[in-house]
Formats: C-alpha cells, sequence, structure tokens
C-alpha cells in the first residue's frame, strides 16, 4: 500500500518547493508568529514534563548546555515514536507497549554526498530527472550488500539535481543518496559532530569517492563538473534528528508496522499527541498527514476535513 501511494505520486510528476525545502519551514513560521506563536532552533527537547500521566510541558537544552522549561496545555511531538516515548518520557512510566518499542529494530539509514557543481549539468543530458542506479538486477541481493559502501562499493544509488527542478536556484547542486546501517559506525557514534576523528574523516572521503564512481559509470563527466561535496552518515542524521540508529524514514514501513495500534495520534499520556511521519506515513506528505491527525484527534475531526478542503478560516488558531 505505502508503494503504492509513493508510485502513483509519480505517475504524473512529483512536485518541488520553489526556493527549496526551507520555504515550507518559513511560510509556516510566518503563520504561526502572526497568531504568537514561536520557532525556537537550537533548542532540543530533552524531557517532557509530567504531572502524574498528564503531558504539561517540555525541558529544553541550548547549544550552551544551559536548560529552559516551558509549559502548554497540549504538547504533540513529531520526534517519532521510539524517542517521545523511550526518551523523553521518564522511563518509570507505564506503557504497555514499552517492550515492543525496545525490542524494534531500527529502520533503514543513508550516507548522502552533497555536491556543489561548477556549471550547468544540462551538458550531461540532465534535466532535474532523477535517477536510480544500480549494478545488478536482483534488488534484494543488493539490499543484502548494501554496507559495502562503507568500503567504497556501492551497488546501488539514488542522484538528484534540485537546482534543475528549482526556478529560483542561483547555483547548481546534486544528491547522491545510498541506503546503510547504523552499525558499521556505531564506534564513532559517541565522539562530537564535525571533530570525530581523522580515522571517520578518511572513511567519508572513501565513501564518498565510491558513490561519485557509480555515478560516473551512468552519468559520464559527472565527477568533471564537481566544485565541492561534503558527505552526511547515519550519524548526521542521528545528530540533527535524534531518530535511534540515524533511521531516515521512522517506522520501517512492514505489514508489522501497520499492527502497531500505538502507533497513532493519541497516547496513554494526557495532553501528549504524536504527529509526523510515524503517526501518517513516510515522507514530506506523510508526516504533514500526520501532523493534521494530531491536531484532529484533540480537536476533532471536522478539522481534518476542513484543512483537507481548504476551509480554514483566516482567524483560526
Amino acid at each position: 500500500f505505502i508503494h503504492a501511494v509513493i508510485a502513483e505520486h509519480y505517475l504524473n510528476g512529483g512536485f518541488y518547493p520553489e526556493g527549496g525545502a526551507a520555504t515550507i519551514a518559513k511560510s509556516i513560521q510566518e503563520i504561526v508568529e502572526t497568531r504568537s506563536g514561536r520557532f525556537l532552533l537550537n533548542h532540543e527537547v530533552s524531557e517532557i514534563l509530567l504531572e502524574g500521566r498528564k503531558a504539561i510541558g517540555v525541558r529544553v537544552r541550548l547549544t550552551n548546555g544551559s536548560t529552559e522549561t516551558y509549559y502548554a496545555p497540549e504538547i504533540y511531538s513529531d520526534a517519532g515514536a521510539q524517542t517521545t516515548f523511550l526518551k523523553l518520557l521518564p522511563p518509570t512510566v507505564r506503557l504497555p507497549f514499552r517492550k515492543d518499542l525496545e525490542d524494534e529494530k531500527p529502520g533503514c539509514s543513508c550516507v548522502t554526498l552533497y555536491v556543489g557543481l561548477k556549471h550547468d549539468p544540462s551538458s550531461l543530458g540532465i534535466h532535474g530527472q532523477n535517477f536510480w542506479i544500480y549494478t545488478d538486477w536482483d534488488h534484494d541481493d543488493i539490499f543484502r550488500k548494501r554496507n559495502e559502501v562503507v568500503e567504497g562499493r556501492p551497488s546501488s544509488c539514488y542522484l538528484s539535481f534540485p537546482s534543475k527542478k528549482d526556478p529560483k536556484a542561483v547555483s547548481h547542486t546534486a544528491e547522491i543518496i545510498a541506503l546503510v546501517d547504523h552499525e558499521p559506525f556505531q564506534r564513532w557514534s559517541d565522539l562530537p559532530w564535525k571533530n570525530r576523528c581523522p580515522e571517520y574523516a578518511e572513511l567519508k572521503k572513501k565513501i564518498s569517492e565510491g558513490l561519485v564512481r557509480l555515478v560516473d559509470s551512468q552519468v559520464p563527466g559527472f565527477s568533471s563538473i564537481i566544485a565541492y561535496q561534503e558527505l552526511s552518515t547515519p550519524l548526521t542524521v542521528e545528530h540533527f534528528t535524534g531518530h535511534p540508529g540515524g533511521q531516515i524514514y521512522g517506522f520501517p514501513a512492514t505489514p508489522g508496522r501497520l499492527r502497531k495500534d500505538y502507533l497513532t495520534a493519541r497516547t496513554p499520556i494526557k495532553n501528549l499527541c504524536l504527529v509526523g511521519a510515524d503517526v501518517g506515513g513516510h515522507g514530506i506528505v506523510g508526516a504533514m498527514i500526520g501532523g493534521i491527525l494530531g491536531v484532529a484527534a484533540k480537536h476533532g475531526l471536522s478539522l481534518l476535513w476542513r484543512v483537507m478542503h481548504g476551509k480554514m478560516h483566516p482567524t483560526t488558531t
């Protein structure tokens, strides 16, 4: 079902936000701030505060190490079910599904090579299309070999050119993504971001070179137009999102996921709702639907109907 939804989305062509993904957040920020809301960047939520079985606020950690506390009548968590229930709530809170959450293996993560290009890649026949590059027809075998990317031998990757999709782009970029597990990077997980160690830097270099070689084999000349490149790993994903194991899509899209009745907006904790991809489904649209479902669970399903039909009143808060 999930794969069918994704495939259907592309049948009539995909969509890309003009100005890049950051414009989505900026447009939402304007709406929130006109209603006295605030966006607080670099405020890492470290704990959901409880009064009995009722959520009453959050404690956040700032980049300088200090903490602040915020209280609210409603708490919505987009951190994912595992992080919300196992990390942000006190371990003494009784949850009927705690063991199931603890036993759940992290979903897949990835390495991403972010590339700045010297000039327009149209000379290579690039017009904004995406590439799925495979070295074999046996995709199951390729998935089993996903961790060979760490040895500089990727057997598949996804190649995209965001700047060719964005009419407002002022320079040209590309992204190369390959699936990989968190485990090969585990030994460096306790070291600080941007300063892990020379061995980790050499590993990233080997991975980057392997990805570029694979792309070059299908898009000849790609390496010759690279001006800049930087690689992220599952540790990067985990650092910026807090997702266990650096998983990129929340709970894996398996039949078992769809049977987990706790992956809903309502939680056993009063005034605490889950939102995002673990509630609504994978990807940007799934996360968006998860947000709507979270608010609708608290304020009635009529809200869901109004949002989907564009019936929200301008003064609605």
